[in-house]
């Protein structure tokens, strides 16, 4: 049993947004969850969605009970407010990670990315390995009732 979710990983670039979602999709996949993992570049490449057309692609997902896990830049608070504002079943994960960590993996900073204020879930990713992090996550929709340990 699983509620779809929109859930939204936040973070600077290199902090691990990508590689963790691939890795949370696949995991809720496997359970039998229908799980889709929306990057920069899948929005960019395939979709060639704006935000408000992205908006609308996520909220036409949950309606039809598909989680979707999106690791789009969002680098302002207030971008990320106005989305859980109006996506229905909304969880910001902090995918947090030191400035020089995120360079040193990027090769840039995100200078202007603000730090959430409200996310429901923060998952340290500087010294852990993908499948923890990842493990972090599923955990955490595990003990919010979004997925259930049934699920496994």
């Amino acid at each position: 049993m699983a509620t779809s979710t929109c859930l939204w990983l936040t973070g600077q670039a290199g902090s691990g947004k990508r590689t963790v979602g691939r890795a949370v999709a696949a995991d809720l996949n496997a359970r039998g969850i229908a799980a889709i993992f929306i990057d920069d570049e899948a929005q960019n490449r395939y979709l060639a969605l704006g935000d408000e057309p992205l908006r609308w692609f996520c909220e036409t997902l949950l309606a039809n009970n598909v989680t979707v896990i999106v690791a789009i830049s969002a680098l302002h608070q207030s971008d990320r407010e106005d989305l859980r504002s109006t996506l229905n079943r909304f969880l910001e994960v902090f995918l947090d990670a030191p400035a020089e960590v995120c360079a040193q993996r990027a090769g840039r900073t995100d200078s202007g990315f603000e730090t959430p204020h409200a996310a429901e879930l923060r998952v340290p990713t500087a010294n852990r390995s993908v499948a923890a992090s990842s493990a972090q996550v599923i955990s955490f929709l595990e003990e919010s009732g979004v997925i259930s340990d049934a699920s496994a």
